[in-house]
């Protein structure tokens, strides 16, 4: 495989994995004012918000990590979690 087919199949491997995350980001965001009055809804999104941030964050530092011990970026999901 060639290197841009390879830096390719890796971007579209993050770009996925924090595709969930960012996109129930952009969600919770969206219905939040129209539901400001739940309390239960708004708590609940709260969280979610949190935990999803996390997770982007975490990701990317998992990523970071990598790319200093290993000199490269991760084939695949399952090399980020060695």
């Amino acid at each position: 495989m060639q290197q841009s087919e390879e830096l390719d199949k890796i971007l579209s491997l993050i770009s996925h994995d924090i595709k969930k995350p960012i996109n129930n980001l952009s969600m919770f965001l969206k219905i939040l004012p129209m539901k400001k009055d739940d309390e239960a809804f708004v708590s609940k999104s709260l969280t979610s918000i949190e935990n999803d941030a996390n997770s982007v964050v975490e990701y990317i530092d998992k990523i970071r990590h990598f790319l200093n011990k290993e000199g490269r970026l991760p084939t695949d999901s399952e090399e980020l979690l060695k």
